[in-house]
Parts: structure tokens; C-alpha cells; sequence
């Protein structure tokens, strides 16, 4: 059994492939339980061929995700690595003035702030649209 995610990153919370390729090497055909997750499927592998399967899991963390296949007579695992990146949280706070009439020209101030590092970021208040 060989498992591989669809792509190297994901955000968290990212919907993620995970493709098997499960192979019956031997003389007699194999009905599978094989699980990622929760998510689970079941295989007919006939003897001496292969079946690839596809899984939609929720990327939540990094790490090694346990792929488990399963028969009336064995088990097998294999793990498959996942990459995320948090989203952070962005809020703004501490907005002065708070209240302004309309056709005011005010210097606005307040913070953003943050549930994770964020470096880069950038703020369209999309002015140019008017």
C-alpha cells in the first residue's frame, strides 16, 4: 500500500486528497476496509492487481496520518505526511474616532492584531473604487 497526499502544502482546514495504490500480490482476491482518518472505504482487489483509491480528509495539522487497511485476517498501516500553515486570525481593535459624520476628514487610527505571527500583510480599504 502506497499513500501520497495530492500536494506538498496545505492551509489548515484545506481539503486534502490522499491517493492509494493498494496492490494484491497474492493468488487470492481481497476484500479491504481501508481507512484515513474517519474517512473509509471499502476495495475488492482482485488477485495480482492493483486498485487506486481517493480520500478527501481536512488538512488540521502536521504530521502522519494513519492509513489502515484491513481484511477478515490482517491489517496493514502506512502513514502518510501532511504540511500545514495556520491561517491566522486578523482583527482590528482600537479604532479612533469610532464615530464620524458623513463628507468628515478624519486620521483614523486603530490596531491589527493577531492570533499567530504574520509577516507581509497587506490592507486595501479600496478607495479607488469610488
Amino acid at each position: 500500500m502506497n499513500c501520497l497526499p495530492d500536494q506538498e502544502l496545505y492551509y489548515t482546514n484545506d481539503t486534502a486528497t490522499i491517493n492509494c495504490k493498494l496492490i494484491n500480490s497474492g493468488d487470492t482476491p481481497l476484500d479491504l476496509d481501508i481507512c484515513v482518518q474517519e474517512n473509509c472505504q471499502k476495495a475488492a482487489v482482485p488477485q495480482e492487481e492493483g486498485v487506486t483509491l481517493a480520500f478527501k480528509i481536512q488538512a488540521r495539522t502536521n504530521g502522519r496520518i494513519p492509513v489502515i487497511a484491513e481484511d477478515k485476517d490482517a491489517v496493514a498501516y502506512t502513514y502518510v505526511e501532511l504540511s500545514t500553515i495556520a491561517l491566522p486570525d486578523i482583527y482590528v481593535t482600537d479604532v479612533v474616532p469610532d464615530v464620524v459624520d458623513y463628507k468628515d476628514t478624519v486620521v483614523l487610527k486603530f490596531n491589527i492584531n493577531a492570533d499567530t505571527e504574520v509577516r507581509d500583510v497587506t490592507i486595501d480599504f479600496k478607495f479607488d473604487r469610488f
